[in-house]
């Protein structure tokens, strides 16, 4: 989890250094990390950058990060699982990288591919790409909203982040509610999530599988990328390669899920779900798949609620492997 945030006023009103910090500072939670921003005073932008750094640990995947010498500038919350496979790819089409994260991965692939490099992603993901060249701005939000993108536009300006209270560090923003919106979350708290409306009567949020790019003249240009519907794959009648298929999608899943440079546990109540990721990261580890996983991976978290009904530590402590 990192925090992003960036301000783009395209009709030329810029942000104050310190309005911008504090912006990119209320979401330190998100990244503790590191802290950076990058400003471009004649194209009045800024980007910021909260790390939780999880792979490439050095300064060479430090956000805001540049690429393209200078052409590309990405910030960038999620994991992107087959970046490994994606830079190898790339390579091969003459592209260079100077870190081993995923970061430089996702905007060499935008050079590549543009907006068709959503579709070569298997990961979650919030991001912004400044195009210096272009003049543009283009962000994007994850097939199924995993990671979160809010944005306000007032003035000839477009400002976003990870989250909603950060907004609330901004000059325009009264704090003031959206009373219907507001009403309908009281009657339903998970109501609002696929919504373009928040609970910030200025702050919009971008939906789950949408782009948004922002052009020199001030147009702004929402679209939907991702509709699974259209991408359903053709099942076959036969029992038994579905259970193959479904496993070998399963134990893939959980194998580039392990690649990491810092310690990673898994999540285990003892039901069907986290009993199955457990003890399928415990068969990739006997068979020898788990080569980048740190050296610690084999741990695992129980939440228990000791003499209640919802106590699961008894089905957790007996899951096999």
């Amino acid at each position: 989890m990192c925090g992003i945030t960036g301000y783009w006023g395209y009709a030329r009103a810029d942000l104050a250094r310190d309005a911008f910090e504090a912006f990119t500072h209320s979401l330190a939670h998100r990244g503790p990390d590191d802290f950076s921003i990058e400003h471009w005073p004649d194209a009045h932008l800024w980007l910021g950058h909260r790390r939780l750094a999880i792979i490439d640990l050095s300064d060479h995947a430090r956000q805001p990060l540049s690429y393209g010498n200078g052409r590309y500038w990405i910030t960038y919350n999620g994991e992107i699982y087959n970046y490994l496979e994606l830079r190898e790819e790339l390579r091969d089409l003459g592209h260079r990288f100077v870190s081993n994260g995923d970061t430089e991965v996702v905007v060499a692939a935008y050079a590549q591919w543009r907006a068709d490099c959503q579709l070569r992603f298997n990961g979650m993901w919030a991001f912004a790409i400044w195009d210096a060249r272009d003049q543009e701005l283009f962000i994007s939000r994850d097939r199924f909203g995993v990671k979160p993108l809010h944005y306000s536009l007032h003035n000839g300006a477009i400002a976003f982040a990870s989250e909603l209270k950060a907004f609330l560090t901004l000059p325009w923003i009264d704090g003031g509610f959206d009373v219907e919106i507001l009403s309908e979350t009281l009657g339903n708290l998970a109501g609002q999530a696929s919504s373009i409306y928040t609970l910030l009567k200025e702050v919009r949020q971008l939906q789950a599988g949408h782009t948004m790019l922002v052009t020199r003249d001030g147009r702004v240009r929402i679209a939907r990328w991702w509709n699974t519907l259209d991408y359903l794959p053709t099942i076959e009648t036969d029992l038994q390669q579905h259970v193959d298929e479904f496993r070998q999608l399963f134990f893939d899943a959980c194998r580039i899920r392990l690649r990491s440079d810092v310690p990673l546990a898994t999540s285990l109540s003892g039901a069907i779900d986290s009993s199955a990721v457990a003890c399928t990261i415990s068969e990739l580890g006997r068979l020898g798949k788990a080569s980048l996983a740190p050296k610690d991976w084999q741990r695992a978290f129980v939440a228990c609620f000791t003499d209640t009904p919802h106590d699961e530590q008894n089905y957790a402590f007996n899951t096999p492997g």
